[in-house]
């Protein structure tokens, strides 16, 4: 039997900081990322954070190479669970807020 492993959203900010290593950021986000990598839960981004990552690293004046570099082998890993976005997945992101029930 197969166990469905927990997915744990992550958005475009929370993205850039873990790719970035921010100080601020990465000493939360590092035992998420540690757990994903050991299989225990999966990243979940939205399509639409892929393309902000990118969008945000070039008008960040970053190098774009390195940038384009970090970014896809951020979302190549097999622990991050890429999902484009509907009306399902808004609504399922943000129950609680009356817009996502359009």
């Amino acid at each position: 039997m197969t166990v469905a492993l927990a997915l744990i959203a992550w958005d475009t900010c929370v993205v850039l900081d873990a790719i970035k290593a921010d100080p601020m950021w990465w000493p939360q986000l590092q035992p998420v990322y540690e757990d994903a990598e050991e299989g225990k839960i999966r990243i979940l981004v939205s399509e639409v954070t892929v393309a902000e990552a990118c969008k945000l690293s070039k008008d960040n004046n970053d190098d774009v190479e390195a940038a384009v570099q970090k970014i896809g082998e951020f979302f190549d890993k097999p622990f991050i669970a890429r999902r484009p976005v509907d009306q399902r997945v808004s609504e399922k992101a943000a129950p609680d807020n009356p817009r996502t029930q359009c």
